[in-house]
């Protein structure tokens, strides 16, 4: 796993010395299949201002069995 990096700053630049984290809630969503050798490929939904992270559920069954992440 690449090592943690924090992004701080009007410009998201990087400032070691004030570092800022952020808790994103999301919800993943994987295929009952083993994943291929190179891994899943991965849909990001975004569910605008309007909605939450439920709302992914109504496409994840199709995407998972189709083999792709959500």
């Amino acid at each position: 796993m690449p090592e943690a990096f924090l992004l701080t700053g009007p410009s998201g630049t990087l400032n070691p010395a004030a570092p800022k984290v952020d808790r994103i809630p999301f919800l993943l969503v994987l295929p009952k299949a083993a994943p291929p050798g190179t891994g899943y490929p991965v849909a990001v939904f975004g569910h605008g201002l309007g909605g939450d992270q439920g709302n992914a559920l109504a496409l994840a069954d199709a995407l998972a069995q189709a083999g792709i992440a959500t």
